[in-house]
Formats: C-alpha cells, structure tokens, sequence
C-alpha cells in the first residue's frame, strides 16, 4: 500500500502580494477608499434620504467636502505619470477609446432593455416621452 501513492501535485506558488515596481501602494489604498466613500455617500443619499434632507446628514457633508476633489487630485497624480511616458495625443486618443467605447456599449444595452418590455408587448415608441 506504500508504494501505490499518486506522484505528487506540482508545487504551485501563491500570488504575489507586492506591487509592481514603479507602483504606489499608499495611492493604490487611497483610491480604494475613496471608492468606498463614494458608494457610501451615495447610498445616504438615495437609499436613506430619498428626498432632499440627505444634505443635513453630518457624515454625508463630511464625505462631499473631501471625497471627489482628493479623488481627482489623486487621479491627475497618477495620470501624470501615464502623460509623460508617451505623447499627449496618443495619452488622449488612448483614454478616450477606454471610456468611450464602455459608455457607448452599456448606453446601447441599457437602451435596448429599456425597450425590450414595450418590443414583447407590441408597443414600440419612437421616442420616450
């Protein structure tokens, strides 16, 4: 019975844990949580308050006075490193092709579950109302 063991599994080396060289862990956690500050704001906003009294909530004026302008802040610190690896020109035509093209794919599949229910039913309008 010793011998009939199966040969071993290959070792398999767990995932690394370490950025990448360049990187900045300390952006990459700020980020993180910005990100959560921004669904948690608005998860106050329209899960909470669903009218307009959201603007009083102390921890939602907490949240807006620093969330979004650290955010951009953080993001021109990161996409200015981007900039100065290549030319201006292809930076943009880059950025807007990998925003661009998600936009305009959901809009167009949003738009069309938005018009499945009246294409089942028979009713197709030509324009919402």
């Amino acid at each position: 019975m010793g011998g009939d063991l199966p040969e071993a599994l290959p070792s398999v080396s767990a995932p690394t844990t370490t950025p990448p060289a360049g990187r900045n862990e300390f952006v990459d956690y700020l980020k993180g949580w910005l990100i959560l500050l921004v669904v948690w704001g608005h998860a106050i906003q329209y899960l909470a308050y669903q009218d307009a009294r959201f603007g009083a909530v102390p921890i939602f004026r907490l949240i807006y006075i620093f969330h979004m302008p650290l955010f951009m802040a953080v993001s021109g610190y990161v996409g200015f490193g981007a900039i100065q690896r290549m030319a201006v020109p292809v930076y943009a035509s880059r950025r807007i092709r990998q925003v661009l093209a998600p936009i305009l794919g959901w809009a167009i599949v949003f738009r069309l579950l938005l018009a499945l229910p009246g294409w089942l039913l028979g009713r197709v309008e030509s324009r919402p109302h």
